[in-house]
């Protein structure tokens, strides 16, 4: 995590005490003028995200919050580029594609590692019992997505190629009943999804981690947003607010969070996977060291 942290940051001249300084600012952020901030937002192991959306802690640190659904990274560029989100939060991929093409966004919060949240899920009949299996199938994917990036890792690590197997681009909303239907035969996909295909007589076969993957869960924001160094604060103080002990004890682990009947993480299993994630994170202080930058541009 760190490394990945290093990675994203080391052309960013980082604030070392943004953290300390929004945490001492939390109390009275809220009594100041608001913040309008447009958040684009995804289906995803992000537990704090529901945490904040749900107690209203983006509003308790001063930020008029607005929610703005998409079913993937990608989808999210042609908001970002023309205004109409703010910030949002992604896999690394898509993100680094976000900057590559030229959109003016920048990688400003490393949140939790998602490389076990990810993962390739095959019919548990279908024959497929390790990565040489793939050969001759059908494999979904959302191009551009952290999915597709690791599924080419896994299919190097078999050594296959794109002439080996057949690789469909298929939207995440469709991907379920494709795979019940037994149209695809595995899917490389993240959680909720993933959880969701499991349920449907799949098993996983491998995840980003047993590929070699570190896959952390970027939040970028455009350029004029990040521009206003009080909206970082904010930002950062509500991480910081969630990691004060005294607040983890508020949010308990298997506190009955329910995101709204729009969120699939709703499903109990996937729901407990999904925080108690994020509050190991949180208690071995693996992504303190990415909360406690607030970046912005050289």
């Amino acid at each position: 995590m760190k490394d990945a942290c290093r990675f994203l940051v080391r052309r960013w001249r980082p604030l070392a005490v943004a953290a300390t300084v929004a945490a001492l600012l939390l109390p009275h952020a809220a009594a100041a003028e608001a913040i309008k901030v447009r958040i684009g937002w995804q289906a995803s192991m992000q537990a704090l995200f529901y945490l904040a959306r749900e107690h209203g802690l983006y509003e308790k640190v001063g930020l008029d919050a607005e929610y703005i659904r998409f079913n993937a990274g990608p989808p999210i560029f042609a908001a970002l580029r023309s205004g109409d989100v703010d910030i949002a939060y992604m896999g690394a991929p898509p993100a680094a594609i976000a900057i590559a093409q030229g959109i003016p966004v920048k990688a400003f919060v490393s949140e939790v590692d998602a490389s076990r949240s990810e993962s390739l899920v095959v019919h548990a009949d279908g024959g497929i019992d390790e990565l040489a299996d793939l050969k001759g199938k059908k494999i979904a994917i959302w191009r551009g997505s952290s999915a597709e990036f690791a599924l080419r890792k896994a299919m190097a690590k078999a050594g296959l190629t794109d002439d080996d197997l057949q690789i469909l681009d298929v939207d995440v909303t469709t991907v379920v009943p494709a795979f019940a239907k037994k149209d695809i035969d595995g899917v490389f996909i993240w959680d909720p999804w993933a959880y969701r295909l499991q349920q449907k007589n799949g098993k996983q076969l491998v995840t980003d981690a047993d590929v070699g993957i570190r896959m952390p869960a970027i939040w970028i924001g455009r350029e004029d947003w990040l521009a206003n160094p009080e909206a970082g604060k904010r930002f950062i103080a509500l991480f910081v607010s969630v990691h004060e002990p005294g607040q983890r004890r508020q949010f308990p682990v298997l506190s009955p969070l329910d995101p709204g009947p729009d969120h699939h993480a709703a499903l109990p299993g996937a729901r407990q996977r999904h925080v108690q994630a994020a509050h190991r994170f949180a208690e071995l202080f693996q992504f303190a060291h990415c909360l406690a930058r607030l970046v912005r541009g050289q």
